[in-house]
């Protein structure tokens, strides 16, 4: 993929050049653009991917205008209102603000991630109209719980990271079935990491720095696992042998540990290679 464009001072030049060669992806960057205003992107019709990364405060109004925006990347402190509702873009990447609203209307979305997200509720209610929404990535806030993720009928992947009030990973009900990849890193605070088996499609499981896990017996029920990492955790029992069977397994050598990691890797070659013949 190639580098986005980098719009500089002379925006009227840049405006022609976006135009007459019909660039689609620019970016924004203080680095390159000392300007305060992002107004000129009205003139840039083609423009359907999109980055901005600035320290100014800047006037996003624009933004509604841009009809064949698809990807939005925000890396900045969002200080006037800003309604996503109007938007028809299938990745959104912003860190949270009070500012923010519209986030439950943009049903257009596959691809999203949040930083410093403050859900009123605590939970992810506020996300379960976004209907197309296949990946969600939350880099801190203030969530409690996993509380509305199950209306997200086709999400499939979900990464959550240093998110200290998280405690609870079960959902409402146990509707969502299609979420195969999970990765959770600086979560210390849940409570049962075993709750994880209500997403029973897990094929992807990531766990690090998450506390410790009393044991990892519960991966058996995930019957589609084929990749499992844990890092910067303890498993308190010492059993890693509810790991054989699975194709990828990472864990770092504990004293308390029935295996080591090196013994893990030949004893489990062996287990797959006796699964496959027995098929």
């Amino acid at each position: 993929m190639c580098s986005p464009y980098k719009i500089y001072n002379d925006i009227e030049f840049c405006v022609k050049e976006v135009n007459h060669l019909k660039i689609k992806s620019i970016e924004i960057n203080d680095a390159f653009y000392g300007g305060d205003s992002i107004e000129f992107l009205e003139n840039m019709p083609l423009i359907e991917d999109l980055s901005i990364v600035s320290e100014k405060h800047l006037d996003l109004s624009i933004l509604d205008k841009l009809s064949s925006l698809k990807i939005l990347k925000l890396d900045l402190s969002i200080k006037k209102t800003l309604n996503l509702g109007s938007l028809q873009v299938e990745e959104l990447s912003l860190n949270w603000s009070k500012n923010v609203k519209g986030l439950g209307d943009l049903t257009s979305v596959k691809k999203l991630s949040l930083s410093n997200y403050k859900s009123v509720n605590k939970d992810l209610r506020e996300l379960g109209n976004l209907k197309n929404l296949k990946e969600l990535e939350l880099i801190k806030g203030n969530i409690e719980s996993l509380y509305g993720i199950e209306n997200n009928y086709n999400l499939s992947k979900i990464s959550i990271f240093y998110i200290k009030s998280l405690r609870s990973l079960y959902p409402n009900e146990n509707k969502n079935s299609t979420i195969s990849d999970i990765e959770i890193s600086g979560c210390t605070n849940i409570v049962d990491l075993g709750d994880l088996v209500t997403f029973r499609n897990v094929r992807k499981l990531i766990l690090d720095n998450v506390g410790n896990l009393t044991s990892v017996k519960f991966i058996n029920e995930f019957k589609e696992l084929n990749y499992f990492v844990l890092l910067g955790s303890v498993i308190e029992d010492g059993d890693v042998s509810p790991c054989f069977g699975i194709d990828y397994v990472q864990f770092e050598d504990k004293d308390s540990y029935s295996h080591t990691f090196s013994e893990f890797k030949k004893l489990n070659g062996i287990e797959k290679r006796k699964r496959k013949i027995s098929r």
